[in-house]
């Protein structure tokens, strides 16, 4: 019987000696957590100031509040718990939830908690409903609101909670308190935005070829909050800096959800953190937002965000405007990431959540997005960024505008090609304005002519052209990830491109010179012997009208297509198919007949307009056109008779290299000078052979012109004709076919 009591005795004191333990053991607050339980909400720290005799919700900085204020409600979300020993049930009351008010360097703090003695005249009441227990811990939202009524403050917070609010940036520093149990970590701010636009830009979008497009224009108003001593005003000392963008798969080709869509709820965001300054934020908001339906048209939807665990509302005082006054949790969610800037330009910055982000600076008017499928339909949706607006706090940080532009939907097009209906396996690719376009940001700058003629004249003889374009996408892209560096690059690009330019120039100038001085001395020093059967006026003519050693042509045609005929007839018949040519040859003769070899370069060009129905139901303009690049080494033969020297027959045949680029571009979307807005097509190189036929007619001679006329180096101008047959066994739409041209050739001395 002793033992059995002294058996109870000790299991009394070990109760006595846990119960004791759960009373005053130490306990920990952490960020929330809402993956513990079910049912359990992780809201976003939120701070909502009511003015005396007001009933409405309203967020105004400290200094502005701190003598016109009847209760203010904090509300937070954390987990409470025992670090020690989570196996002992935390003696939990409500009572003792409460604030810690505290300066910006958390010194002389000031408590408020339920259960406490000193709350000087302040009610306090806090809202649990929100927590949940799992495994004796506390996880969920709480609702803390504190009234100041009482007669001995009337409506004005305590003076010892007026100086702690920090006199340079109008903030007073928030920590949720359980009892004497504290978090630093925790602490959020009140304080108005000092920076953010209160603005969205203005977005909108369009199909493309395989891809969509985005226009994007700063706000038409730069205002911004800016939190004074004692007012929150407009100010418009902004610099605008460029947009943050989301775009996301609403509904895939086949037209089943996928991405966001099929997880409307997986959008992770943050309560705009400057419209609150809650730099310290542990929790995102839980968003959803409207997917796209077929009764949209064109553009989306106005509707937006659905963020619904703000329990507070964000809104602004009134002297702001009264678009603002009831900023809403939906309007300020800004994308899960505290450094927009560090987006990557591309798919892969993408934050937390099913959405991607990209960071587009101000100096790019759009965005592009390609190598898409038709039928899939996005959203798109853009903040604007204000950086710099004061340089002594977070120069360095760019700050979301307080309010988003809608979502916008839109869906890619597939433009029919004539090269995919040849061969349906060939790829599109982007534009193939390069490296020199991205740089300088302009298809016609001076950069751009001086290459193209490199390129032309130059790189492509040496077969270097190939690899160019192999890899100019690759440069490109990464210029357009990096643009503070195209001003640079561009004026090295355009120096140098011009040094080339005009020092080729002048040394094919002095070639040409030193080739004339030579065959001037050589027939000083063996003239040519005169037929002795002719007479002396045919002699005369012969030396007049003898045939230089080179010439340069210039002739334009078109073309009349053989193996690709049906092709053009589709997709082109609504013009003709234009060319024009530019060489250059060298003169051998031997009596009457001429051996000529030289080289020329062809651009081939033709381009029709269509419509066709995106996946959202719009009908898309688009405009088609394909162009050809050749280069050919021409080798001919021509004849001359002694008596009519003025008509040149000849026949020649060439072979050569051609680049094709079909290529397609919707009507209603303007190339954008920054580049961003690409086209895509079909590029393709090939050999290509040539025979024909040309017919030269002298002009000197029918217009009786004396060939000292024309100058040191010109001897005479003819008339050309030419038909010829080109074959091009392109595996895209080929130029084979009959060219059919005329032009002049101009023949030198």
């Amino acid at each position: 019987m002793k033992n059995v009591f002294f058996v109870f005795f000790y299991l009394y004191l070990t109760f006595i000696a846990q119960l004791s333990y759960a009373q005053n053991q130490n306990l920990a607050l952490d960020v929330c957590d809402s993956t513990l339980t079910t049912n359990v909400t992780c809201s976003a720290s939120s701070v909502a100031v009511y003015a005396a005799n007001s009933f409405t919700a309203s967020f105004v900085p400290p200094r502005q509040a701190k003598d016109n204020i009847s209760k203010l409600v904090l509300t937070y979300s954390l987990k409470l718990y025992n670090p020690a020993d989570a196996t002992i049930p935390i003696n939990y009351s409500n009572q003792n939830w409460g604030v810690r008010f505290v300066d910006s360097n958390n010194g002389s703090p000031q408590d408020y908690y339920l259960s406490s003695a000193g709350n000087e005249g302040v009610t306090i009441e806090v809202n649990d409903k929100g927590m949940r227990t799992v495994n004796n811990v506390y996880v969920g939202t709480i609702i803390v609101t504190l009234y100041f009524t009482d007669s001995s403050i009337n409506n004005k917070l305590p003076a010892k909670v007026q100086n702690l609010i920090d006199s340079t940036n109008n903030a007073l520093g928030i920590i949720p308190i359980y009892s004497s149990t504290v978090n630093n970590s925790l602490k959020f701010s009140w304080q108005a935005d000092n920076g953010a636009m209160l603005y969205p830009p203005t977005i909108s979008v369009s199909s493309a070829d395989s891809a969509i497009v985005v226009n994007l224009a700063a706000p038409t108003n730069l205002a911004a909050a800016d939190a004074t001593s004692t007012n929150l005003i407009k100010t418009t000392a902004n610099t605008f800096s460029g947009y943050v963008l989301l775009y996301w798969l609403d509904r895939d080709a086949n037209e089943d959800a996928t991405g966001c869509k099929a997880n409307p709820g997986g959008w992770a965001f943050y309560l705009n953190p400057v419209s609150i300054n809650n730099a310290a934020q542990n929790t995102t908001s839980i968003c959803t937002y409207t997917p796209y339906n077929s009764s949209m048209s064109w553009g989306g939807t106005s509707s937006a965000l659905g963020c619904t665990n703000a329990t507070a509302p964000l809104t602004f005082d009134s002297t702001l405007s009264s678009s603002f006054t009831n900023l809403t949790a939906d309007t300020a969610a800004v994308p899960l990431t505290s450094n927009p800037t560090l987006f990557a330009s591309d798919s892969t910055g993408t934050p937390v959540g099913c959405y991607y982000a990209v960071y587009i600076p101000s100096t790019q008017s759009s965005w592009s997005k390609g190598n898409l499928k038709n039928g899939e339909i996005y959203g798109v949706m853009a903040w604007a960024l204000n950086n710099g607006y004061d340089t002594s706090i977070n120069a360095s940080s760019p700050k979301y505008s307080l309010a988003h532009s809608p979502i916008y939907y839109v869906a890619p097009v597939e433009i029919p090609l004539a090269s995919t209906d040849k061969t349906p396996n060939l790829p599109k690719t982007e534009t193939d304005c390069f490296v020199v376009t991205a740089a300088s940001g302009d298809v016609n700058s001076k950069s751009v002519f001086y290459w193209r003629i490199i390129r032309d004249e130059y790189l492509t003889p040496l077969g270097i052209t190939p690899f160019y374009y192999s890899q100019a996408h690759t440069w490109a892209a990464w210029l357009n990830d990096h643009p503070k560096l195209k001003p640079a690059t561009n004026f090295i690009l355009e120096y140098t491109g011009k040094s080339i330019y005009y020092t080729s120039g002048f040394f094919k100038k002095s070639a040409e010179q030193v080739k004339s001085a030579y065959h001037k001395l050589m027939n000083l020093i063996f003239p040519e012997a005169s037929a002795q059967e002719l007479t002396d006026e045919k002699k005369n003519t012969i030396e007049t009208f003898k045939h230089p050693n080179y010439d340069i042509f210039i002739t334009g045609g078109v073309l009349l297509p053989s193996a690709d005929k049906e092709l053009y007839d589709k997709y082109y018949s609504s013009q003709s198919t234009m060319l024009f040519e530019l060489g250059g040859e060298q003169i051998f003769w031997l009596d009457n007949v001429g051996i000529s070899v030289g080289a020329l370069g062809r651009y081939l060009t033709n381009s029709s307009t269509g419509n066709v129905t995106t996946n959202t139901g719009v009908s898309q303009d688009y405009t088609r056109s394909i162009y050809s690049l050749t280069g050919e080494i021409i080798v001919g033969l021509r004849y001359r008779h002694p008596s009519f020297l003025f008509i040149q027959p000849g026949v020649f045949g060439g072979i050569g290299y051609m680049r094709l680029r079909e290529e397609a571009k919707t009507g209603t979307t303007p190339q954008s000078s920054d580049g961003s807005n690409l086209s895509s097509g079909i590029t393709v190189w090939s050999p290509i052979y040539e025979v024909g036929a040309n017919l030269d007619i002298s002009l000197i001679s029918i217009f009786a012109v004396n060939p000292g006329d024309l100058g040191l180096f010109l001897n005479d101008v003819l008339l050309r004709s030419s038909v010829s047959y080109n074959l091009n066994p392109s595996p895209a739409i080929s130029s084979s076919g009959i060219f059919i041209q005329a032009g002049f050739v101009f023949l030198l001395k």
